[in-house]
């Protein structure tokens, strides 16, 4: 049974609508939800906590379904967002108390450990924290209570390289360990952290999933097809074009369609370099 189940789920603002989602998030699995900003992530997640109302569709939670307003069962979730809301005059152990009385399964000892895991002071100001201190107190907070699902919107956005590969290393050591039993998705631009720690991708895209699978389900299914030169973008608008900061032109289609295009460009006389899987950069750039 998924942790998490989204079916056909709409919701319509003015200028644009999440329509027709479907996913599903398993026990000890980390979906990677990619987008660009304004394709819908964040309004997902939202729908999907039930924070704000969907117009259509069902969202189930542990074989259950849930409704927009019901509170009860998001204490089995732990969420962090992207803005990091936090009391910034209170001190680091007053927030973690407050926290911790929302959550009867709020496990003190874990919480310590992640206080030491991430390097900060109980007894400091919120206001004092730097910005990757913060991410690390927003983690605990969604974290002590021991989730069976968590959903990070953007977690790593302003994070130093070296903050980052911290995070990455913890979350692959705690929040995603096969004894934790529990589904990530976490929303990044940072594409190579996504590579790191994902075994699912989903790319949104003007409020559509149009992707979502393996990365090694995509790398088979689709190809990069890297080409001489090109002179008309509209004689192939079926087919993404990639284009490099060096001048490099590259397609991105499916693997059954390599062989009938690399016959369709030869036959234009436009050489084609190399066939090869894509990287998931080069899936971001074409497909979201």
């Amino acid at each position: 049974m998924p942790v998490l189940e989204i079916r056909h789920l709409w919701k319509s603002y003015p200028g644009f609508t999440l329509r027709d989602v479907n996913l599903s998030l398993k026990r000890g699995t980390v979906t990677a939800l990619l987008g660009r900003n304004g394709a819908g992530k964040t309004t997902l997640i939202k729908c999907a906590l039930g924070v704000i109302p969907r117009d259509r569709g069902s969202v189930r939670f542990q074989g259950v379904e849930r409704e927009y307003g019901e509170v009860a069962w998001r204490r089995s979730v732990g969420y962090v967002a992207e803005s990091h809301p936090l009391y910034d005059w209170m001190r680091v152990e007053q927030f973690l108390r407050f926290i911790a009385a929302h959550y009867p399964t709020w496990d003190d000892a874990y919480c310590q450990q992640l206080l030491e895991r991430f390097r900060l002071d109980p007894h400091k100001q919120i206001r004092e924290l730097s910005h990757g201190m913060r991410v690390g107190l927003a983690l605990i907070a969604a974290l002590a209570h021991r989730p069976i699902l968590l959903l990070l919107d953007e977690p790593m956005a302003g994070l130093d390289p070296i903050a980052r590969a911290d995070f990455l290393q913890w979350l692959r050591e705690d929040a995603i360990a096969p004894e934790a039993g529990r589904a990530v998705l976490i929303s990044s631009h940072i594409l190579e952290d996504v590579v790191a720690v994902a075994d699912e991708i989903v790319i949104i895209r003007h409020g559509e999933v149009v992707v979502h699978a393996s990365l090694g389900d995509l790398e088979r299914e689709w190809r990069i097809l890297s080409v001489a030169s090109w002179t008309s973008a509209q004689q192939w608008s079926a087919f993404p074009v990639i284009r490099g900061r060096d001048g490099s032109v590259r397609l991105l289609c499916r693997r059954q369609e390599s062989e009938g295009l690399v016959a369709e460009l030869t036959a234009r006389g436009i050489a084609v370099l190399d066939v090869r899987a894509p990287t998931l950069h080069e899936l971001f750039l074409g497909l979201a």
